[in-house]
């Protein structure tokens, strides 16, 4: 009776072993199928993530050149409106030192008529 027991035992552990070591294959299984999938998730967050990183970039770009454009309009105007000032302040200059000859000329004149 005791051989029976011990192989109906003997039997009764390989059968426990054949069940765990089933239940652990399949575990190995879904637990390479989680990591593989956590992994194909992660690249995907990292491929968003990077997108997002290069269009907030672009935009930021974008906005930093409209700015500097901007400025730079500004900077052309001033530059052009110094431009006419000092073109005008020319043609004053010209224009009082033509009526400052003339004044002079005209005194020669008068000088040399009386003289």
């Amino acid at each position: 009776m005791a051989a029976i027991c011990d192989a109906a035992m003997a039997d009764t552990l390989k059968a426990i072993e054949g069940v765990v070591k089933a239940a652990a294959d399949r575990t190995s299984a879904a637990a390479s199928q989680a990591v593989e999938a956590a992994k194909q998730n992660g690249e995907a967050v990292v491929s968003q993530g990077a997108a997002f990183m290069v269009e907030q970039f672009g935009e930021a770009v974008r906005g930093a050149t409209a700015a500097m454009l901007a400025e730079l309009r500004q900077e052309a105007a001033r530059a052009e409106r110094a431009g006419r000032i000092a073109v005008r302040a020319a043609w004053v200059t010209g224009c009082v030192g033509a009526v400052a000859l003339a004044g002079v000329a005209g005194v020669v004149v008068a000088g040399l008529r009386h003289g």
